[in-house]
């Protein structure tokens, strides 16, 4: 942890107080400028009710779980321990802990499941057809997650999607409503989000999602007054990084009429000193 580590997938003993050859004391004085993330067999060390087998006893103070994500500036942002027995093998993977370990590290790198709460979740699914072998229950409900289920892991070779492309109609009237179908491709095969701006300052552009890469989307909207618009449209992926800027024009002009009126009022100055008598009487 000194080397600042980003996942750190422990497979041995522990306690209500005590992980990685380290007391809850020794977790305190942790200096780490980056959290980690830590997944743990260890026996206890998730016990969120304080819980030792030993007399029976609730300890005053906290588990490691909680002293990691809650109660010290450094440490990690989130991790997956035990709030009972950690059920393990010498010298297999093979046992209830180490089959939830491995698929949830599955579903982070092969299944493309990046969310922590999604991926231990997925550990969970993806063993359900052992819950009636030795301990596999007692483990699917005792291995939890402590932090933020939403948190996603990052790759650090992680490619924005494409820029996305808008296709709909380009001119039409004011006040109706009209439909734009929008795409694009993330070369991770993430989970897209669009960012969809129907004029410039329009207010409470947010963004919308997700969905999946390649997926055609419509939205629609209607301009409450005529003119000339600009459709600026971005997508980002789960990890936040945002595709370049498409754009597309789109004119709602105004009635022929109405044009043809100005031009003659500014060609004729006297029909409009005339014509406004009526109109503001």
């Amino acid at each position: 942890m000194v080397s600042e580590p980003q996942i750190i997938n422990h497979d041995g003993h522990g306690y209500t107080n005590y992980m990685l050859k380290m007391g809850s004391y020794n977790f305190y004085e942790l200096e780490n400028q980056k959290p980690f993330f830590i997944y743990s067999h260890s026996c206890l060390t998730g016990s969120f009710d304080n819980w030792v087998p030993y007399g029976n006893q609730y300890l005053k103070d906290d588990c490691i779980a909680e002293i990691l994500t809650c109660e010290i500036p450094y440490g990690a942002y989130a991790c997956i321990l035990n709030a009972r027995y950690g059920l393990g093998s010498e010298n297999t993977p093979e046992a209830p802990s180490g089959s939830y370990d491995e698929s949830f590290y599955k579903a982070l790198f092969t299944e493309n499941i990046k969310e922590l709460g999604k991926a231990n979740h997925y550990s969970k699914e993806d063993n359900i057809w052992r819950i009636n072998e030795n301990g596999y229950r007692w483990a699917y409900y005792e291995t939890n997650l402590f932090g933020d289920p939403q948190l996603r892991i990052k790759e650090t070779n992680n490619a924005a999607p494409y820029k996305p492309t808008i296709n709909g109609p380009t001119g039409g009237k004011a006040g109706e409503t009209y439909d734009y179908t929008i795409s694009t491709i993330d070369p991770d095969g993430d989970d897209v989000y669009y960012w969809v701006q129907w004029f410039e300052g329009c207010p409470g552009v947010i963004w919308q999602g997700p969905y999946t890469s390649g997926q055609v989307v419509t939205f629609s909207y209607a301009w409450e007054n005529r003119g000339n618009y600009t459709i600026l449209v971005k997508a980002k992926d789960g990890d936040g990084a945002v595709s370049q800027v498409a754009t597309l024009e789109v004119n709602m002009p105004k009635p022929k009429f109405l044009s043809n009126l100005k031009n003659l009022f500014i060609q004729f100055p006297r029909f409009y000193s005339f014509f406004s008598k009526f109109l503001y009487e």
